[in-house]
């Protein structure tokens, strides 16, 4: 059976102000527990000062604390409270831009660059996911993209020889194909990323700040950030 709530533009918003408090949220409700932090109420000194505890500041501290520096991350709020804890936690190539885009873009140093860490991020975050073992949830089986129209197919196709020039990344799925991977029926075709996978996103950022903590790091939480002198 399918319930189907209808919520008044009030409600939306209560339930937004929940979320932000850590209620009535799928990922709040099956997130590993996050490593104890207080907030910062005394003068610090430190290497490096990191504002905000999501994926980027927690993998920063983490490179920095085992480079041998000091770290001091400063969280507004609470761990994951942002974009890191609410994402839908999909891990794949996310540039919507091609390598000849990005080339065009960048120039030829930059965006050969972009692209070679592109087709690294799924295997270098699962990596990182093992290497630390992270409690997240990490699934890597793959991604599929559907085409919805031939002229969608010819894109994904153009795509996938832009990214074979640059040592590949992306396979082309034949309607057959894609059908048969996931059991859609409807579409052109799609793309198919083999590294590519899934993560809890906010046990994955509850789970960088234990192994930056775990490193040396100092994690703050509420403890926004009021001036830089």
């Amino acid at each position: 059976m399918v319930v189907i709530r209808l919520f008044r533009q009030s409600d939306v918003f209560g339930m937004v102000q929940e979320i932000d408090g850590c209620y009535d949220s799928l990922w709040q409700s099956t997130a590993v527990l996050a490593p104890e932090t207080r907030s910062l109420t005394e003068s610090k000194r430190c290497d490096v000062a990191i504002v905000g505890a999501g994926f980027t500041g927690l993998n920063a501290a983490i490179g920095l604390a085992e480079a041998g520096h000091s770290v001091c991350v400063l969280e507004a709020k609470h761990l994951g409270f942002g974009a890191s804890g609410r994402s839908g936690g999909q891990v794949n190539m996310g540039l919507n831009l091609g390598p000849s885009e990005l080339i065009k873009l960048y120039g030829r140093e930059q965006g050969e660059r972009t692209t070679a860490m592109m087709r690294s991020t799924p295997d270098m975050l699962f990596d990182r996911v093992k290497r630390y073992k992270l409690d997240c949830d990490p699934v890597q089986n793959g991604w599929v993209q559907s085409a919805v129209d031939e002229a969608g197919f010819r894109r994904q196709e153009n795509l996938a020889d832009d990214y074979e020039t640059f040592g590949g990344g992306l396979e082309v799925l034949s309607k057959e194909e894609l059908s048969n991977r996931t059991g859609a029926r409807g579409y052109f075709g799609g793309l198919y990323c083999p590294t590519a996978g899934s993560i809890q996103p906010l046990s994955y950022t509850r789970e960088l700040a234990r192994t930056a903590i775990e490193l040396g790091a100092q994690v703050f939480t509420q403890s926004p950030i009021k001036t830089i002198n």
